[in-house]
């Protein structure tokens, strides 16, 4: 073993991407619970890490070969940015007592996004009960949340800085994302106290960070990260390749446009199990959404099912029949989604994918 390689050395460049890992959490005051919840799930993460540089026997010293520094990588003029009316929107929906009428002069100021809110607000996915014919008017039908939800949501269908050769891991991400946001909605219906739209935005941005990293090294990712890994468990190849991964990424930008703590936490330990604190309804639906997310994508293959199906029983109580009804409403409703929101999701066969879930739920249930 060289020098560079042996574990003293990791252990101290482990420490280095911890002190990173700190410096991208939201500036903000943080309860002792959360504070040491994030710190318990800072330090599993890089275990995991520590142990996939280990086991990749890389020569020298990776971190001075690392294609980009994270302050870089946040720098990028690629970088997916929101314009300015949804970030007006954001600080808006989320003051102490929202304007109305401020938050409909903003939406209206963008043709584009007002004419998407109405004709979003009129869907029959909403199921709102008369038509809406002016933006004052759907402000407040719809609620400043789902606003907020709608605005984002058709803000980020519009990034077109991606090349062609990475349009097949752009409708996997957004198929991802989609299944992820509908399984949240979802969970948050059942969650007294919970706000589903919010929930729906959380699941919908908690893998923001990998469309980032396609917009601005697609090349890079596709080769060495797409392509080493079975997304959307991509969190150690990135890592491997740029010393942090997307979870990173994306709180940074959540917490640059302006989200609420308890969202960017969520977004931030989206693929860990730790042990959750009390309270914690969205870091755990969160994780059970993207369990949700690697069902869809193996076609319950590899333990997908068995590992959804144990979360949502352990930490929600649900029986196999209720796992297996929200699954299936889910996969109805990405369709419905992707259309809403105009993303290109490729193909999805949600008649394939419900039918292994039903199967899988009824061995699982013969186990039992």
């Amino acid at each position: 073993m060289t020098e560079a390689n042996h574990p003293t050395v990791f252990a101290s460049a482990a420490n280095s991407e911890l002190q990173q890992a700190q410096s991208v959490l939201p500036d903000i005051r943080r309860s002792k619970l959360r504070r040491e919840f994030l710190s318990q799930n800072l330090k599993l993460r890089l275990m995991s890490k520590l142990a996939v540089i280990v086991a990749s026997g890389v020569e020298g010293n990776r971190y001075e070969s690392m294609p980009y520094s994270f302050a870089d990588f946040m720098d990028s003029d690629r970088l997916p940015t929101l314009p300015h009316v949804a970030v007006r929107v954001i600080e808006l929906v989320q003051s102490d007592e929202p304007d109305v009428r401020e938050i409909s002069r903003v939406i209206r100021s963008d043709a584009a996004i007002a004419s998407r809110i109405l004709r979003t607000g009129n869907s029959a996915l909403l199921g709102m009960r008369r038509s809406l014919t002016s933006v004052e008017e759907a402000v407040p039908q719809l609620g400043f949340t789902l606003v907020r939800t709608l605005v984002l949501g058709c803000t980020l269908s519009g990034i077109r800085t991606i090349p062609d050769n990475a349009e097949h891991a752009v409708r996997a991400h957004w198929r991802s994302s989609l299944t992820q946001a509908v399984f949240a909605e979802n969970l948050a219906l059942e969650t007294p106290g919970a706000d589903p739209p919010t929930y729906f935005l959380a699941g919908l941005l908690q893998d923001i960070g990998v469309l980032a990293a396609l917009c601005i090294d697609p090349e890079n990712y596709l080769a060495h990260v797409w392509s080493e890994s079975r997304f959307p468990d991509v969190t150690d190849a990135e890592f491997a390749y740029y010393g942090f991964d997307h979870t990173d990424v994306g709180l940074r930008l959540c917490s640059l446009w302006g989200l609420p703590e308890s969202f960017c936490d969520a977004v931030f330990t989206h693929h860990n199990s730790v042990e959750l604190p009390d309270g914690a309804s969205m870091l755990s639906a969160l994780h059970a959404a993207n369990l949700c997310s690697a069902f869809v994508a193996r076609n319950g293959r590899e333990g997908t099912m068995d590992r959804l199906a144990g979360f949502l029983t352990h930490h929600y109580g649900w029986s196999l029949e209720k796992i297996e009804a929200i699954v299936c409403e889910a996969m109805i409703q990405v369709h419905e989604s992707a259309a809403l929101f105009s993303y290109d999701i490729g193909e999805l066969s949600g008649t394939r994918t419900i039918e292994n879930a039903r199967r899988l739920l009824a061995n699982l249930a013969l186990v039992d």
